[in-house]
């Protein structure tokens, strides 16, 4: 494996002597544990020697022009490294880390830094501050159960790159592991900057860069199978990758493939069926050119659970219960189906136009299908088991109701799932009036058609990536680099009947508008140039439209390094671009819905600063600070963009600026960090459409004025009790809340209708939702010296809040209500719920065996909340129905997510040359 793969710490010292021969010091250190790597042997050019019992050496080589040092020791990664001799002075090679071939439970975390040979007086090498983190590593691994997200900051902050390309959605800012989901085995070179580190290939966001690195030539040399046994999303996984490593011919190439597979995942009426391929191809021309092509896919279809409310978690007594999944012919059939197969293509060129200058340069295609099922009906009840209207607080005047209610739900199957017999028998029979769109009765006629049927919403994408960067060394101790890239993608989204249930057909028209136009049968039409189409299986129908989206950016960053204080400073330019093409001429809006939109246009960009003080080769203390625009996602711009053009009022670029500063401690028995941020976001958007009861309609609701604050500290630190014992300890203490007063706009999706315009929420001072806003990590690991080991887990979660609705927290929603004689009812209106804290405790386990032939087999297991404590909620919303009348919270009561109870992985590796 290529030296960039590890988590080098490296400087050279040059000593004023000159009377004898030149040397190569250093010490090992394990990179996960941080413990020293003793008795090993290293070779340099050809000539074996040997690492004292505390992980150090100096040995005196040969003198060589170029010294090739290479360590193979068992249980462990090959390490390579060259080394180019200027002068006749010592070399320090500071602390190298040796990867372990067993802890793969962990992801590897490289940092992005040129091997700098410092001449002259003593100098300290710069803080890599990617590399062996004591709080990331950790947070990445253990708060994720309740979806933590560093610093309160969403996903759209952190950014994703393959071979240098941004992978960031451009609709929403986010990313989705998804697009390479299940390929863990070629997915594990990653080189992450935290907070608001820069790379040299990328600004990055406020919350991190990660990039990783798909060349064939970085994978590890040889063939691997994997096997593993779970109760989490699915129940089995099989994957095989081989790498050839780079031949003498210049040639490498590259493949993985996997399978996973379930019946049923830790929630009941879930599944899993996915594949996993992935192909690398590099050709090395020259020293000065590199070609590699990567392709890859996974293709997925799952079946999904979803939230619910409490009282539905007590009526059926399980807080993972799931509504979407019900029996047909005794089988088990989910109506939420996740399917997905989005293929990536990579071209990537790599030019080294001279030792101070090298340029890469990526081109990337991705194509495909996003779609998830639902059920849809036409002029029929509602068929979702938790549906409030068929449950017995609905019905709460009426005991009796209640207790027959109570029992259907709690011992018939059918009552509480999904009645798909039910349905289909509706579907047989039924004959359905179809009336003409012009009013005349004698050319209505009836049809079977279906009731109930099941949809696909699909988000189709084509996206064609760019990005050219420079890297370039202007002095011994200053590097520029600077870069461009234009991104452009169009999602196709739309909607495909996918099972008619028994029917012969659907009718592509509006329910919910034909209840209040009855006699308008125009304005009830999807599509006015085709009314009154009677759809099938595979046919498209509902709303068809395209969202194209662009943006070209261009940045630089220049890197200063001295020897006491090194200096960062990044600038980034941005154009964004976005407009929605219409397929269908929409019955509700038909001079708005078809063609195209006015095409909206954001120039925005930002600045990075960063400094960092070595006090010593052990203490660093660090400060960044940022400022930046960023152009508002289309996502939340369109007001109902399933049926219409129109852009929602008033829309800016969000802007942000904040920063932080930390302190970093280095030791062979001791390595931590500490840190402190702020960030201030102003005047972001929503978009959130959900259907209004008192209307009986869709309403559109426009969320804008959105300001956030989210500060805190960032604590790590490995501490070595012993050469086997390491003590982990990560904190994250944090304050994530609103800062303003949030302006609300709200418009009725069967009539056009503007409901109210500027409404103001009360919203400052409440919380984010959804992430912990405590979060403490205690880990004990014992790492035997033959290749077996431990680690023990607490996790402690606290101050999580529920994602609020907006609309309670107005002077409308609150109207009629005193604060003083009916404090308790105010305080159940406008509170935010906060879920409490949760104690969870895991652990991970490994063994490895060394073989004939350099052959190693491995198993790993984890278990993850091994108390199975199964009502700690990590999430949930309040939905945005609300009994405006009455004030009562409980008929429209929030929903919420729980951990998960006791799970397990168990995973068996077999790596032959």
């Amino acid at each position: 494996m290529k030296p960039i793969k590890f988590l080098l710490l490296i400087f050279y010292i040059i000593l004023n002597n000159y009377g004898y021969s030149q040397s190569l010091s250093g010490r090992l250190i394990d990179e996960q544990s941080g413990e020293t790597v003793d008795k090993t042997t290293i070779n340099v050019n050809g000539v074996d020697y040997e690492s004292n019992s505390d992980g150090s050496f100096i040995i005196t080589p040969p003198a060589a022009e170029i010294y090739q040092l290479s360590i193979q020791m068992e249980g462990y990664d090959e390490f390579t490294l060259e080394i180019e001799r200027i002068g006749d002075n010592n070399i320090n090679l500071g602390m190298l880390f040796m990867e372990r071939e067993t802890d793969q439970n962990v992801i590897e975390r490289f940092a992005i830094d040129d091997l700098d040979i410092l001449t002259g007086d003593p100098e300290f090498s710069s803080l890599l501050t990617a590399a062996w983190d004591p709080f990331d590593s950790k947070a990445q691994f253990n708060f994720t159960m309740t979806r933590y997200v560093p610093r309160g900051l969403t996903r759209d902050h952190n950014q994703i790159y393959l071979n240098g390309l941004s992978f960031n959605n451009l609709d929403d800012g986010t990313y989705a592991w998804r697009y390479w989901s299940g390929l863990n085995d070629v997915f594990r070179s990653r080189y992450a900057q935290f907070g608001l580190n820069m790379p040299d290939y990328a600004v990055g966001g406020i919350a991190g860069v990660t990039n990783i690195d798909l060349k064939a030539s970085e994978m590890r040399k040889g063939t691997r199978l994997n096997m593993s046994y779970t109760n989490r999303s699915y129940n089995y996984r099989g994957m095989i990758t081989h790498a050839s490593g780079l031949q003498k011919n210049g040639w490498a190439y590259a493949f993985s493939l996997s399978k996973r597979y379930g019946e049923s995942g830790f929630i009941e009426g879930t599944y899993y069926d996915a594949y996993g391929y992935f192909a690398s191809i590099e050709k090395r021309i020259n020293n000065k050119h590199i070609f590699n092509l990567v392709m890859l896919g996974t293709p997925t279809v799952r079946g999904r659970g979803s939230s619910t409310t409490q009282f539905m978690y007590d009526l059926v007594g399980d807080n993972f219960y799931n509504p979407n999944w019900g029996f047909q012919n005794g089988k088990v059939r989910n109506s939420r189906e996740y399917r997905f197969h989005q293929p990536i293509g990579i071209l990537s060129h790599n030019y080294n136009l001279s030792d101070k200058t090298q340029i890469s340069t990526s081109l990337a295609y991705q194509t495909g299908k996003n779609g998830s099922t639902r059920l849809e009906w036409l002029e029929a009840a509602d068929p979702r088991p938790d549906y409030y209207k068929k449950l017995p607080y609905e019905n709460r005047d009426n005991p009796a109701v209640v207790d027959a209610i109570t029992e259907q739900y709690q011992n018939d199957v059918n009552a509480r799932q999904i009645n798909w017999d039910r349905l289909y028998q509706i579907n047989y029979g039924r004959q359905y009036l179809v009336r003409d769109p012009n009013g005349d009765a004698s050319q209505n006629f009836r049809e079977n058609i279906s009731a109930y049927v099941v949809e696909e919403q699909r988000f189709d994408l084509t996206k064609l990536s760019f990005q050219s960067h420079v890297n370039h060394q202007l002095k011994e101790n200053m590097t520029l680099s600077a870069g461009v890239s234009f991104v452009a993608d169009r999602q196709h989204i739309h909607k495909v009947l996918d099972d008619l249930l028994g029917g012969t057909y659907f009718l592509d028209i509006d329910d919910f508008a034909f209840r209040d136009f009855p006699s308008d049968y125009n304005r009830v039409q999807n599509d006015l140039n085709n009314p009154n189409r009677l759809i099938e299986d595979g046919d498209v129908f509902g709303y068809n439209y395209y969202l194209h989206n662009q943006r070209a950016n261009l940045w630089s960053i220049l890197n200063i390094k001295n020897k006491r204080i090194d200096y960062s400073l990044s600038a980034e330019l941005r154009h964004n671009r976005f407009w929605r093409d219409g397929i269908y001429r929409n019955g509700k809006f038909p001079d708005e819905s078809e063609g195209k939109s006015e095409v909206q246009s954001f120039l925005n960009g930002g600045l990075k600063a960063g400094m960092t003080y070595k006090i010593d080769g052990r203490n660093y203390a660090y400060l960044n600070a940022t400022y930046q625009s960023r152009a508002p996602y289309s996502r939340y711009s369109f007001v109902a963009p399933q049926l219409r053009n129109a852009i929602v009022p008033n829309i800016t670029n969000e802007v942000i600026y904040g920063g932080e500063v930390g302190y970093i401690l280095r030791y062979s028995g001791f390595n931590a960090r500490a840190t402190a941020y702020y960030f201030d976001s102003n005047d972001a958007i929503d978009y959130i459409p959900f259907y209004h009861d008192d209307f009986r309609s869709f309403v559109n609701y426009s969320v804008r004025n959105i300001d956030k604050i989210n500060y805190g500290i960032e604590l790590g630190a490995d501490i070595k009790l012993s050469r086997v014992l390491t003590l982990g300890v990560a904190s994250s203490l944090g304050e994530y809340y609103y800062d303003s007063r949030q302006s609300v706009s709200a418009i009725q999706n069967n009539t056009g209708e503007q409901l109210f315009d500027n409404r103001t929420v009360y919203s400052k001072g409440f919380n984010v939702a959804g992430v912990p806003q405590v979060a403490h990590n205690l880990s004990l690991s014992y790492r035997s010296p033959d290749f077996w080991g431990f680690t023990l887990t607490a996790n402690y979660f606290d101050d999580i809040y529920i994602d609020f609705n907006p609309d309670r927290r107005t002077a409308e929603a609150l109207s009629g209500i005193s604060n003083i004689e009916q404090a308790d009812l105010w305080r159940s209106v406008i509170d935010q719920e906060n879920f409490g804290n949760g104690l969870l405790f895991g652990i991970y386990a490994f063994k490895s065996w060394k073989l004939e032939n350099d052959s190693y087999i491995a198993i790993r297991a984890t278990v993850d909340n091994i108390l199975d404590v199964r009502d700690f909620r990590i999430g949930g919303f309040e939905q945005y129905r609300f009994d405006y009348a009455t004030k009562d919270t409980d008929r429209f009561a929030p929903r919420y997510f729980y951990a998960y109870g006791r799970q397990f992985f168990i995973n068996l590796t077999y790596t032959f040359p």
